[in-house]
């Protein structure tokens, strides 16, 4: 996003929910249900104006998954 950015002082996603603003709250409780480590991240781009959301997941390939999972189809 490359407009105003967060406000400073904005609640955090539960309180923004309260209000009945979901977003950032429903994407944190995906990623909290994928079977993999995962982490959200929300501030100000490393340069110019905005907002970034970062979703940082840790995947695995076949061959590192325990073998009840490797052939497990989606």
């Amino acid at each position: 996003d490359d407009g105003r950015g967060l406000p400073p002082g904005l609640p955090g996603p539960r309180e923004l929910a309260a209000r009945g603003h979901y977003g950032l709250l429903g994407l944190r409780e995906r990623l909290a249900t994928l079977p993999y480590p995962a982490r959200l991240t929300i501030g100000a781009p490393p340069r110019g104006p905005g907002t970034e959301i970062r979703a940082e997941l840790t995947l695995r390939t076949a061959r590192e998954e325990p073998e009840d999972h490797a052939h497990r189809s989606a």
